[in-house]
């Protein structure tokens, strides 16, 4: 991660900066609390007269650091991470340092006195929304509101709307009165890459998340714990009833017996009135007081079961509020919760704190059972710089996709990386393929370098099954490019003759890129149609080309031309109808090239062909 630092728009040079700061982020799922992120960032102070608030000059000179934007920008994401104000400077002469403590936009909203009402038929995430933009100054801009719209859904849906009142008497603060509103909704308010998210607790039902296998968790980190402090079961919820409030009930006997009454209270301070409007906040109806009630007991009437450790940067890009399924031993696909996450930058890793969302019992039961491995079948490079996989397709009735793993170096399956990604590329294809194959082509690797590649299945379990066996290519590129005249598409999923093309019969001067006497460079030689590939390379050999054509007979012929050295190519072969199936044995030969011809007088959009198989 390559982080920029800058202090009201002046950039800090990396020179100077001793530690960058833990990136923090927490949903906090325990108390439905939304806290204001704080960073850290530590400077060397060896010439004070840059920074130290005691030089003149200095960028910190007296107090008016006071409030300065501190601004964290990830060069890698293209992102602000933080932005915020600073807050305070603690120097420590004997080190030579000096720190920049800064805490977001959601600390200014603890000092901003909450004045809001609402008496219209408004969801609590509107309302929440309303109070972070109208009255607490967040730019629209800085908040995802999509899960707001999730939220607001929900809510809708289950008639979850309420009163509220709060003027300058009361005396409130803008995030005690949203903390109050996310306790009562179950919703959670949070930060992340200096955005603000909004969630919606909901049972889990059985949904899956993103592999943790044990490559990705650093050895020993793992620990976890209980937790029972926010144990409800029990509500009393008031809501208007005709202008006089009215009360809610329910509890769940069974929790009651194991842990005592543990009461969730709308409004949770004593009201000494009968007047619906002498309560701040009340639900303007009985079905959404009883919704809240519900879900409290339905996420808090057991102990909860939190986990915590530490996993490798290549984790980065799982946010927190998003699911980890563990499958690392004794786990088998165990589905929990990020709720804190902090990243390291200069030890380049990330703790986390996870919920446990199946615990204690097992409500759902899920497939364990991996598919069986594919066949991949060949690895073929192409002209320029792909390589070309092809397997054998997943029979299982619950197949869902593909892992695509590759490397340049023995047993280093996940550290490359090619257009897809990182190697371990997913793959998600759903649809059987006419002749039983999946194709897939993958870029952006090494020219030159030999590459090792083996495929995986996966199930809609996210079982993953064995790896296939192993095929090894070399991706390259030619000096001359493959020549495609008068013809559309991609020669591995059907080429077609292309009725637009703007040579209009002409064929280019240097079509043929090996000189051998046969006259397809010729302006006076005009068949429909020319694909003439680059040259292919095998260090075991090839020793199949398979194609089908389509046209009538004679309309598309077929030459090629090999060599042991890429110097010396033998001479074309006499051009052969390619027309239906064909499949054509070669020697082992390392280097090899083809081309069609389409020779049609007629032109047709159903004349086409395309390459089976290479190997």
């Amino acid at each position: 991660m390559s982080l920029t630092v800058t202090v009201n728009d002046i950039l800090i040079p990396d020179e100077d900066i001793l530690k960058y700061p833990k990136s923090k982020e927490s949903i906090a799922f325990e108390n439905n609390k939304m806290l204001p992120d704080t960073i850290e960032i530590l400077l060397t102070n060896s010439d004070p007269t840059i920074y130290d608030d005691r030089y003149s000059g200095s960028l910190f000179f007296g107090t008016s650091f006071f409030g300065d934007i501190v601004s964290v920008f990830d060069n890698d994401i293209n992102r602000y991470t933080f932005e915020g104000k600073l807050k305070d400077i603690p120097i420590k002469e004997q080190k030579q340092t000096i720190k920049l403590v800064a805490t977001n936009y959601i600390d200014d909203l603890a000092k901003r006195t909450c004045i809001y009402s609402n008496a219209i038929n408004k969801t609590i995430a509107e309302i929440i929304y309303e109070i972070l933009t109208d009255v607490g100054g967040i730019p629209a801009s800085n908040i995802v509101y999509a899960g707001f719209q999730n939220a607001i859904n929900i809510q809708a849906a289950n008639t979850a709307y309420i009163n509220i009142d709060y003027d300058a008497n009361t005396k409130k603060s803008c995030i005690a009165v949203v903390n109050e509103l996310l306790r009562i909704s179950q919703c959670h308010v949070y930060t992340y890459q200096n955005l603000i998210y909004m969630y919606q607790w909901q049972p889990w039902g059985g949904q899956f998340g993103t592999d943790l296998k044990k490559k990705n968790v650093i050895t020993k980190s793992y620990e976890h714990f209980y937790s029972q402090k926010d144990i409800v079961n029990y509500y009393r919820i008031g809501y208007d009833n005709a202008g006089t409030i009215a009360w809610e009930s329910d509890s769940d006997a069974e929790s009651i017996a194991r842990f005592g009454e543990r009461r969730f209270d709308v409004p949770n301070q004593k009201v000494d009135s009968t007047t619906s409007t002498d309560f701040k906040i009340h639900f303007r109806n009985q079905a959404g007081a009883a919704w809240a009630g519900d879900l409290a007991i339905e996420r808090y009437k057991n102990i909860q079961k939190f986990c915590e450790m530490v996993i490798g940067s290549e984790m980065e890009f799982v946010p927190v509020a998003d699911q980890l399924d563990l499958r690392f031993t004794p786990f088998v696909g165990e589905p929990v919760q990020i709720v804190e996450r902090e990243y390291d930058k200069d030890k380049d890793i990330i703790t986390v704190k996870a919920l446990f969302l199946n615990t204690p019992e097992v409500y759902y039961v899920r497939d364990s059972e991996p598919p069986a491995a594919p066949e991949l079948v060949s690895a073929i490079p192409l002209e320029d710089g792909g390589i070309l996989l092809k397997w054998t397709e997943s029979q299982e009735a619950d197949w869902l996709g593909y892992k695509v793993y590759f490397s340049s170096s023995p047993g280093e399956w996940e550290v490359e990386s090619c257009n897809f990604g990182r190697s371990g590329i997913d793959r998600k294809i759903t649809q059987q393929t006419p002749d039983g194959y999946i194709y897939e082509i993958i870029y952006q690797l090494n020219i030159g370098t030999e590459y090792s590649f083996y495929v995986a299945s996966y199930d809609t379990s996210f079982n993953e099954s064995g790896p296939s066996n192993i095929e090894k290519a070399i991706p390259f590129l030619d000096t001359v490019d493959f020549n495609m005249y008068r013809c559309q598409g991609n020669i591995y999923s059907a080429i077609t003759l292309d009725l637009n093309n703007t040579l209009s019969g002409s064929v280019p001067d240097g079509f043929n890129k090996y000189s051998d006497g046969d006259d397809y460079g010729s302006k006076d030689y005009q068949p429909a149609a020319f694909y003439e590939s680059g040259q292919y390379y095998d260090e075991d050999g090839f020793t199949l080309f398979s194609f089908r054509g389509q046209a009538d007979p004679g309309d598309i012929t077929y030459q090629y031309r090999t060599s042991d050295d890429d110097i010396t190519y033998t001479a074309w072969t006499a051009e052969a109808d390619a027309i239906g199936n064909v499949d054509v044995t070669l020697s082992s030969v390392k280097y090899f090239q083809y081309r069609f011809i389409f020779r049609s007088t007629n032109w047709g959009d159903t004349d086409s062909i395309y390459l089976k198989e290479l190997e």
